[in-house]
């Protein structure tokens, strides 16, 4: 139980998962280690007897190695070799793309289609036409007495 080590035994056991996790990915390990990896990961042989004690650790089948306890109390390996993770992402990564690219085709034929459903935009020379044909109805008085002026007739309001 990792509650009856020191702290100092349990950082290493943090270590030592952690290495151990990093070590399976290449096939060649075979999730042990030895007292020169315990000692490069800042740890010694008694800290190594109190995890080993504690049931954190256990002895491999080669004398002076020790492997990480997997428990479902304690912490799980991933489970899968480097190659078949690598694989195993690749396909998961190619999946996304796919759903992706799907997603967004079907947001770009949405959009198109919309756009085709839509009214069609009035131009800068619709708008100015428009515009004009506004203002002469709105004032047809002073659209009167310019004509009247031009023509020099007079305007009865």
């Amino acid at each position: 139980m990792p509650g009856t080590v020191s702290n100092a035994a349990l950082g290493l056991w943090v270590r030592l998962c952690v290495h151990t996790a990093y070590q399976l990915r290449f096939p060649a390990f075979d999730g042990a280690f030895d007292l020169t990896v315990v000692r490069s990961l800042k740890g010694n042989a008694r800290q190594v007897t109190e995890l080993e004690a504690a049931g954190m650790l256990e002895p491999a089948l080669a004398a002076g190695r020790w492997m990480v306890v997997e428990a479902d109390t304690l912490m799980k390996f991933g489970g899968t070799s480097g190659s078949e993770l690598k694989e195993k992402r690749a396909k998961a990564g190619h999946a996304g793309g796919v759903a992706s690219g799907e997603a967004r085709r079907s947001k770009t034929k949405q959009l198109l289609q919309a756009n085709r459903e839509a009214k069609p935009k009035q131009t800068m020379k619709q708008k100015t036409k428009q515009t004009m044909k506004q203002n002469r109805s709105k004032r047809p008085k002073q659209n009167e007495a310019i004509a009247s002026k031009q023509t020099k007739q007079p305007v009865l309001t």
